[in-house]
Order: C-alpha cells, then structure tokens, then sequence
C-alpha cells in the first residue's frame, strides 16, 4: 500500500474516531469534578484579558504574558494570582525564565528582567522598535532578534547591549544557543551560527522556506546537530560545526512550530506537526518518517511530550492526544485553547492558555 493510500485511510479512520468522542475540557469546566474520558478540571485563573503566550513553568509557579503586556505569575497548586506587573506594550513572545528572573520582549521593542519572585522590575532596554522575539538566557546574556532582522545580546544583569547584528529577515522565534555558539532561524530562510560572545558568523544556510522557529540543537553520536523546520514544510538536519546538511524532509505544508525530539525504541526521533494537519516522527539519523498521521485540521504550535504522550493544540483550539509510539489517536479534547499555543506539563496537571483569556489546568488522563 501507498504511503498516500495509507495517509488517506488514517484520516478516515480519525474522523470518524473523532466524531464519537464526547470530551469537552473547556466547555464543560464551570465546576471542580467534571471529568470526562479521565479529563478531570482543576482550576482556571482569569488573567482580565487576552493570554498571548504558552504558559512557562518554573518550579510551582506558572507565567503567562497578556496581549496587554501584563505578566502574570500564578500558583500551580490552586491557581491563585501569585503577582502580575504591567510591561509598557504587548507580549512579543513567551518570557524566559532563568535563575530568579523572567525576561520578556515586548510588541514595542522593549525588553524586561522582572525578579520572578515578587514581579519587581529590574531593568528595562529598548534595542529597537519592533516586535521582539521570545528572549533566550545564556551565559549571563539575554539572546532575541526582533521584526527588522535585528539579533541582540544584552547584558542579563544590567540590560546593557552587548552586541547586534543584521540578518537578512524578521526574527519571530527564540535564538538557540549551546557551546557558545547562537543559532538563529529568520522569514527569509537564512539560518546562521554567530559566536554569542562577538556575532562573528561562522556559517549560514538557505532553508527551502521561512524559518519562524527555533533552531533545535541536538547530540547525535560524538557530533552536534541543528534541526531546522521551515514554512515550506521541511525539515533539515544540520552539522552544528559547518552548517552542511545531512538530511532534507519534505512535507505536504508548513511547519511554524519547533520540532520536539523524542526519545524512541530506535533511537531519537523528530516529531514535527504541519499546518494540513499532518503529524509525523522522523528517525534523526536518517530523516525518514517512522509513522505519519493526519488530522482535519491545521497546527501551529509545538507539540507537548509527556510519559509516551503527544499533545498537540489546533486552530480550532482542540487538544489532541496520540501515541508517540505509534502516532495513534488516545483522546481529542474539545476545548477552548489559544490556538496559537502550546500546552505545558506541570507534575500531573497540563497548563493551556485559553482563547478565553483563562489559564486553564486539568488533570493529564491515564492512557
């Protein structure tokens, strides 16, 4: 049988599957106790506004920024506001959290260190004027480009501009660094390694499409790779030290979401979801798709890896739940997420940013 055929075959299989499931996380959880297929509510918190970002867990606290530019920092355990601090524009990207401070770019060009303890404002710089992207910490530096093409290093204890450099387009995703080293994606398909210390490049590579993701750099063997996924719905698979590549996927669409590298009983694998609604896990050595599934619907967010479970968030604002052995369907969650989105684990509880402007937990179901 075809690869096609088979494709075609799983998507009927899924819509009919998915027809007769009856959970509804979102709709149904005006009360503690509703569950539904193991889906059990937990709390929601009322951020006033609209949620504009994944929410980012650190420790027992989980922080989400709003369209408004508020931060808002809330206990895992009830749900309860912790603090919030309003930014001077809106969200450009998720915080980062490091240490005891959250870093957040704005939609204005500013960037915060917040003290993630009590919400304090530490410092604030404004390297440019356009929307930043999702700020990275390393080394004591704070890495993010902005919508001109602009990558900064900023200092992290004081805000001070380290350095910045020109690339060829708008930088919509966090940077990736390791070794020293900062890999950057940009609209225009150019990825490009520069030294995070001087910004001397040391290599580049065109991708088939817009790169608006995160370069994901992984070991493999006694070598470094760099997994880049981009708007023309490939995958590539990079030597971290040249840039050259080893392998090229191409799928049906778009990718706009990091691939997530997953750990199977072959090896590490690539899992990637497309903007048609295709699911697939890749083996990283090769490339070569180890199951593909396809849904009726569209992805943009990275999906979620948690004890063998893929959780995926959709235009619609479902949330899907598949085997990652296998890529087969568990659960789908007729929900309210922001479907611009990820889900996040916290120990048993998974966090999402409603499209209500809710940040909703619920209980992960046994399988």
């Amino acid at each position: 049988m075809s690869m096609k055929n088979a494709t075609k075959q799983v998507l009927a299989v899924l819509t009919l599957f998915f027809t007769f499931t009856v959970s509804a996380c979102v709709h149904r959880l005006e009360g503690t106790g509703n569950t539904s297929m193991g889906i059990g509510y937990v709390w929601r918190y009322r951020s006033g506004g609209d949620i504009a970002t994944s929410p980012v867990v650190a420790g027992n606290v989980a922080y989400i920024v709003g369209s408004n530019g508020e931060i808002h920092a809330v206990n895992i355990s009830g749900g309860e506001m912790l603090w919030r601090l309003a930014l001077g524009g809106g969200a450009g990207g998720d915080p980062d959290h490091s240490q005891d401070s959250l870093f957040a770019g704005t939609a204005l060009g500013d960037v915060y260190a917040v003290d993630a303890l009590n919400g304090a404002a530490l410092w604030r710089a404004v390297p440019g004027i356009s929307r930043l992207s999702t700020p990275t910490i390393w080394g004591g530096a704070v890495y993010l480009g902005d919508a001109d093409g602009w990558l900064y290093a900023l200092d992290g204890e004081t805000g001070v501009e380290v350095w910045r450099t020109n690339v060829d387009g708008a930088v919509r995703a966090a940077p990736s660094v390791s070794y020293g080293v900062v890999f950057v994606g940009d609209a225009s398909g150019t990825v490009r390694a520069i030294d995070a210390g001087t910004a001397k490049e040391y290599w580049r590579y065109e991708a088939p499409g817009g790169v608006v993701s995160s370069p994901v750099v992984e070991p493999m063997g006694k070598k470094r790779t760099v997994i880049v996924s981009d708007e023309s719905g490939s995958v590539s698979l990079l030597d971290a030290e040249t840039g050259e590549a080893r392998w090229l996927y191409q799928g049906p669409s778009g990718i706009e979401a990091a691939p997530v590298v997953v750990e199977t009983d072959r090896g590490k694998a690539v899992l990637i979801a497309h903007t048609d609604g295709l699911v697939a896990l890749l083996r990283l050595d090769r490339g070569k798709p180890l199951w593909e599934t396809g849904f009726v619907t569209s992805f943009h967010t990275a999906p979620l890896v948690q004890s063998g479970v893929i959780y995926l968030i959709d235009e619609n604002g479902d949330i899907f739940a598949l085997d990652a052995a296998a890529g087969e369907a568990i659960w789908r969650c007729h929900g309210d997420a922001h479907p611009y989105t990820s889900p996040v684990a916290a120990g048993d509880l998974l966090l999402f940013s409603g499209a209500d402007g809710f940040l909703y937990a619920i209980t992960i179901p046994d399988r």
